[in-house]
């Protein structure tokens, strides 16, 4: 009974950063151009990651399909998008999950995942869907990149810190 009990509380966790994922990236955008999006689409990311570990792929790449499929904007579903969407889940996965972290180890781990899916595995993709310069994209990706990686590390720390208290995961 304790393990069904836990079951359908992780099962529905994990639908509602799906559904955190969905509208923190194609309802609320701050700032959404087409080779260029900043939104707090990494809060249930890396939540997800630090809640079921390398799963955290399969969220992540649910979130993006389904965003894909309930909101088009004009772009048809890429399947490199969503498998850099699925590699930043199962990185968060693998540095988060079960791991007591500081907050220098925690902007290390952003560190790492904004270089190699934001800025690079990105920049890659964008480059051949829209026949951009490589180096025009990601000098772009890496600013922003860089200005935004303070506040995925300081809004990481205080939420999972938070939810850590409540003695829930």
């Amino acid at each position: 009974m304790r393990k069904s009990v836990k079951s359908v509380r992780y099962l529905t966790f994990a639908a509602l950063l799906v559904a955190l994922d969905i509208i923190f990236t194609r309802l609320i955008p701050p700032i959404d151009l087409q080779i260029l999006r900043v939104s707090f689409q990494f809060i249930p990311q890396s939540l997800a990651g630090a809640i079921f570990g390398p799963f955290a792929a399969i969220c992540t790449a649910t979130g993006d399909f389904l965003g894909i499929v309930l909101f088009p904007k004009g772009l048809s579903i890429n399947p490199f998008i969503t498998g850099v969407m699925a590699l930043k889940g199962l990185m968060y996965g693998f540095f988060f999950y079960k791991r007591r972290l500081n907050i220098l180890q925690i902007a290390l781990v952003f560190a790492i995942v904004v270089i190699v899916c934001d800025i690079v595995a990105m920049s890659l993709v964008l480059h051949f869907m829209f026949n951009l310069k490589f180096w025009y994209i990601l000098s772009l990706r890496a600013i922003t990149g860089g200005i935004m990686l303070p506040v995925y590390t300081v809004t990481f720390w205080f939420l999972w810190g938070r939810m850590r208290k409540t003695g829930l995961f």
